[in-house]
């Protein structure tokens, strides 16, 4: 995969993830997240041998009957009304029962129901998840629920020494009319994994009790990507110390583990470690957290010190570490104090809005550099930064009083009134934008966007000075000319009301991905509401006037419920009359079925339209039929979505390869009037289930994946390690018994990969799945080897990152923009790295077998060193390897902007030639303007950076400079690179 490529994966997930967010690559994987239905509920081999009565129900009175809501799901632009009904909210209650390892009712067990978003961090989305009440298990570990929430759906089950249960749950299909006493819709039966118990004790550095560390844990995974924030504290804590400093955790699944301490006045620590069984563990944990120190100032300019906090973020954070911010009160008198900070360490402190996320917020004040121990530190918050100016005709001169306008940074925001409604009436033309937000200090560039009926777009970027009220006088818009339309019905000539017609722009005609190609559109903002560009209803008499957009090639489309929808081709539109004649359509009904018999309820269905609008998430019926009507005249293509047929985020040409896999399209010619059918046929479905050991012993905490089997590994590896982005449930992690069991999945041929937190490489094997289940036992061999890491003088080097790939294997840096890290790679092998201890020595089990490996070893501010392992047999262990470290050099880059400031989102990219060809490579990312690498080779390297900034267009701004450095090993050598 090539670096462009990689880069822009990146820069996709940074604006997918929000203005301003930082992304980081983790060393965790999380759950992918699962389709709608959430297919997949972890059940019981065997229902309890008796029914048990159902205590909860006592008392309990049935939800109301909620109407259908419409689903709205489309892809490039399109928006469509599936018209489908909800099963969202029924009238009747949903029950389950938890049971524990061996059937036993557990009581007392807290479930909660919520949405499944997937990877992305539920305490982001609040608006989405909302306050989802939980509720408890009776004796006979019933638990009833009132109602579903909307979308896919995911069940988390806490019970005290059992492991958290964390699913995707299988929406039930409609239960009984819901009249009083109905039959409750059962959920399933959820079975628990006995947990292991961690006890211990929080101290200091000085090795005192730390009273009130919360403590969080999480089962360890392979060294693998996936994105999450890094901070410590978020979320509810899994255990508080008490007052004697000590601890115990009950929930903590078999196999790897990794516990987070922390607390206010302490910098956070982590510590893993690994239970074979269930229980409590064998060893008690002591953890001592870091030396800890503060930082004390002033901040001068707010009058509600309320409504405002203190940030300290690290300069150089580096990768993986927690405690990337901190936080402070401000005190009436403007005072405060940020505890818990490391010694030695710089940070940026700057004022937020006191309910802002630290990552997500821009600073409300200049930054200031400060270290740990400074006092007297100021901070300057200016007065609200205003925009203003009056709009008028550019031909008359006269004022425009309707318009829309929209301002900001990072995406643009209408301006409102006090009742927060959108302004779009504007006497004298006078508009303006107060306390304006979403842009840095440094001159980061705000957006101003003004849209009138029957003018051009007007748009313009402005530099603005924090607490500046910037006035830009007169905006004067030019006049374009009106497309008057009139939309009626084919059949009748009637006028349509209500018909929504769109003129978008057109950014591509052939995008290049996907199956069918197409047409790509944008929208930008609509007068009334968030449409595109130009759009509007219909009025009685069936007509609307638009402003047409000069020069630009646009699509005109018209949609309504009770006709198909219409699409022109692009074109270039002027003023003048158009009638826009409406198709009743056709209707095409689609019979799912399963292979080898029975009706493919819940299988997921995808529909393609002529023109290139593709849109997923119809679900079949409890009959197996999904019914798409008012469809346009033209050929359009369905087939069954299989779960891991289209990931959310990956390169483009693993898009194209595996879109290309998955083709099995089935078309039908649709005319208008007509009434057609169809028949898919799914596939026959597998479970695959077995047990993982290693040696011959249970292995638990093991990471399984399956991929589709293809003779070229390269798009599958991409895949498989963008995995944490791609969606779609494809992993499972063996519980205390090395067991584990699959999703279901097509039958077929599948490579299954296997990882695990304390092996350094990723194992692979080829299954076949067959319809129904399929047993597949692993084991894994203790294949490893050990040696000692030294420095030039003989000295052992300890800490140093020891890992072994493929020589000239895929890697991936572990470099996001946002965080400068420790200037490694990652191996596509799925693997751990050993850290060597006091001495220099180290160990590495898990290697692969018949291969020609290679070790390499990593430790700031030695060089980075390579060595052959050559091959190795099937469960041999060899020793005596010895690696020699050479001390580099280090490399500090600034990135500026025009105006002196730090750039938000950069990289570094440094190459060095040896006799002509690039021999090595190293990158970061710059965090605070600021990136570093350490560990450099002596001499020249070409240093590459890229800045990229979001003006509003269509593309991310990207503009780079190039510069040869010089490296002296054991000094640091400073670059300014300004834009």
């Amino acid at each position: 995969m090539s670096r462009k490529s990689v880069n822009l994966l990146f820069l996709l997930l940074c604006l997918a993830a929000g203005s301003g967010a930082l992304l980081f690559v983790s060393k965790d994987e999380g759950g992918a997240g699962l389709d709608e239905d959430g297919v997949g509920v972890a059940q019981s081999a065997a229902e309890p041998a008796q029914d048990v009565e159902l205590e909860a129900f006592e008392g309990v009175e049935h939800s109301r009957d909620v109407a259908p809501s419409s689903v709205v799901n489309g892809q490039f632009g399109a928006v469509k009304d599936l018209r489908m009904e909800s099963t969202d909210v029924q009238s009747n209650p949903f029950t389950g029962q938890v049971v524990g390892a061996g059937g036993q009712p557990v009581e007392g067990a807290e479930v909660r129901i919520t949405p499944d978003l997937g990877d992305f961090p539920a305490q982001l989305l609040p608006s989405i998840l909302g306050e989802a009440d939980s509720v408890l298990t009776d004796s006979n570990g019933v638990f009833l629920v009132r109602s579903l929430p909307r979308g896919a759906l995911k069940i988390e089950i806490k019970a005290p020494a059992y492991v958290i249960f964390s699913e995707g749950l299988s929406r039930p299909t409609a239960g009984s009319s819901g009249k009083p006493g109905a039959e409750p819709v059962k959920l399933g039966v959820f079975r628990l994994e006995p947990g292991v118990v961690l006890q211990g004790v929080v101290v200091d550095f000085f090795g005192v009790p730390v009273s009130g560390a919360e403590l969080r844990v999480e089962a360890l995974e392979a060294e693998s990507p996936g994105v999450f924030f890094l901070d410590a504290g978020e979320g509810e804590p899994d255990g508080v110390s008490g007052e004697d400093g000590s601890f115990s955790l009950e929930s903590v699944p078999s196999g790897p583990w990794s516990v987070t301490a922390s607390h206010g006045s302490h910098a956070a620590k982590r510590v893993t470690g690994v239970s074979e069984r269930v229980g409590l563990h064998p060893e008690s944990l002591r953890i001592q957290l870091p030396e800890s120190g503060v930082i004390r100032g002033l901040v001068r300019g707010a009058v509600e010190w309320s409504e405002f906090k203190v940030l300290a973020e690290r300069i150089e954070g580096a990768l993986g570490m927690t405690d990337i911010h901190r936080e402070s009160e401000i005190e009436a008198d403007g005072s405060f104090e940020l505890k818990g900070l490391l010694t030695g360490e710089s940070y940026g402190l700057f004022v937020l809005g006191k309910e802002v996320h630290g990552i997500f917020g821009e600073p409300l004040s200049p930054r200031v550099a400060a270290r740990t121990g400074d006092f007297g530190v100021m901070l300057e918050m200016s007065g609200p930064t205003s925009l203003r100016f009056r709009v008028i005709d550019a031909s008359t001169g006269l004022p425009i009083e309707r318009f829309r306008a929209e301002a900001g940074a990072w995406g643009t925001e209408p301006l409102r009134g006090p009742d927060r409604a959108v302004l779009l009436h504007h006497p004298g033309g006078f508009a303006r934008f107060e306390k304006l937000s979403g842009f840095d200090y440094g001159g980061e560039g705000v957006q101003l966007k003004v849209l009138a009926e029957g003018y051009e777009a007007y748009s313009s970027a402005h530099e603005l000075v924090r607490g500046e009220d910037l006035d830009l006088g007169e905006l004067r818009l030019k006049p374009a000319p009106f497309l008057e339309l009139r939309v009626v019905s084919d059949d009748a000539g009637e006028p349509v009301h209500k018909a929504q017609v769109t003129l978008s722009t057109l950014v591509s005609e052939d995008p290049g991905f996907g199956d069918f190609g197409g047409m790509l559109e944008v929208s930008s903002f609509g007068l009334e509401d968030e449409g595109a560009e130009r759009s509007g209803r219909t009025d009685q008499d069936g007509r609307l006037s638009l402003t047409t957009i000069p020069g630009e090639r646009c699509v005109l489309s018209v949609g309504h419920p009770r006709f198909a929808d219409l699409r022109l081709d692009p074109a270039v539109y002027g003023g003048g009359e158009m009638e826009l004649r409406l198709l009743k359509g056709g209707a095409v009904r689609v019979l799912v079925q399963r292979e080898g018999g029975g009706v493919g309820a819940g299988v997921e269905v995808s529909h393609h339209e002529p023109g290139g609008d593709y849109f997923s998430g119809f679900k079949a019926d409890q009959d197996g039929i999904v019914l798409f009507d008012q469809l346009r005249p033209g050929e359009h293509f369905f087939r069954i979505e299989e779960e891991d047929d289209f990931g959310f985020v990956m390169p483009t040409e693993a898009i194209e390869t595996r879109h290309g896999q998955a083709a099995g399209w089935a078309s039908v010619e649709v005319i208008d009037g007509g009434a057609h059918e169809l028949v898919l046929v799914q596939a026959a479905r597998s479970v695959l289930y077995g047990r993982v050991t290693e040696a011959g012993r249970p292995l638990a905490g093991a990471t399984l994946r399956l991929s589709a089997w293809s003779p070229s590994a390269s798009v599958e590896d991409a895949l498989q390690f963008f995995g944490g982005f791609a969606g779609g449930d494809l992993d499972s992690r063996s519980k205390g018994d090395g067991s584990y069991r699959m999703k279901e999945k097509s039958a077929g041929e599948y490579e299954l990969l296997v990882s695990h937190a304390t092996r350094a490489m990723q194992e692979r094997f080829r299954v076949t799945l067959t319809p129904g289940e399929v047993e597949f036992n692993v084991d894994l061999s203790l294949t490893g080897i050990s040696g000692v890491v030294l420095d030039e003088l003989g000295q052992p080097v300890a800490g140093a990152r020891v890992r072994v790939a493929r020589p000239g294997g895929q890697e991936m840096s572990q470099i996001l923009f946002g965080g400068s890290g420790i200037g490694t790679s990652l191996p596509m092998d799925g693997g751990g790295a050993s850290t060597t201890s006091q001495d220099g020595s180290f160990q590495l089990k898990g290697l692969l077998s018949g291969e020609e490996l290679e070790l390499s070893v990593e430790k700031n501010p030695y060089q980075p060193a390579r060595q052959s392992i050559g091959s190795l047999a099937r469960g041999e262990l060899r020793s005596g390897f010895e690696v020699t470290l050479e001390r580099g050099g280090a490399l500090r880059v600034q990135v500026l902007s025009s105006e002196g400031g730090p750039v938000e989102f950069a990289s570094l990219y440094l190459s060095r030639e040896v006799e002509g060809a690039e021999s090595s490579s190293r990158d970061a990312g710059a965090h605070n303007g600021v990136a570093s690498l350490e560990g450099l080779a002596p001499g020249e390297w070409k240093a590459e950076v890229t800045i990229y900034g979001f003006s509003g267009g269509r593309e991310p701004d990207v503009e780079t400079q190039e510069r040869v450095l010089m490296i002296k090993a054991g000094e640091t050598t400073d670059a300014v690179f300004q834009f």
